[in-house]
């Protein structure tokens, strides 16, 4: 994520899009002076899914935690599984929520193999890192962009 002319703009993290073959993409633009967000998913290298939303519609910005579990957890050594921070924007009628990015990653102690940590990658994020403070920073500067309350 970074700021330009103005604008939040954020992307698939390249470790993601390495993973997944650049088979999807997605990139988000929050521009104050226009009042909208735009979320554009490129799929398959070639189809591109845009999206335009006025902030008249955004209810509030959605930060959302889950404890995502793990397929291995009965193999696993130690420590909690997969965590998933969800940074969304809730819409006005119809009720709507638009996802705009999870963050996902292991939990504090969490040792996970090489095939674990390919097939838990079910999301756009990195492996590894701070999901927790990344996401929440993430979350304070989409408030801070469109002006809206952070739930």
């Amino acid at each position: 994520m970074w700021e330009e002319s103005g604008s939040l703009l954020a992307q698939t993290s390249v470790m993601r899009q390495l993973l997944g073959l650049f088979l999807h993409r997605r990139r988000l633009t929050i521009d104050p002076a226009r009042e909208v967000a735009e979320t554009e998913d490129r799929w398959f290298w070639l189809f591109k899914v845009r999206r335009v939303i006025p902030f008249l519609r955004i209810l509030h910005v959605q930060y959302d935690y889950e404890d995502a579990g793990s397929f291995f957890r009965p193999f696993r050594k130690n420590g909690d599984g997969a965590e998933r921070f969800s940074v969304s924007l809730s819409l006005l009628a119809p009720w709507e929520k638009v996802v705009l990015f999870d963050f996902v990653g292991e939990g504090s102690g969490y040792d996970r193999s090489f095939l674990e940590r390919v097939l838990l990658d079910l999301d756009r994020t990195d492996l590894s890192g701070n999901q927790a403070g990344e996401s929440r920073q993430f979350a304070l500067l989409v408030r801070q962009f469109t002006g809206k309350p952070l739930v």
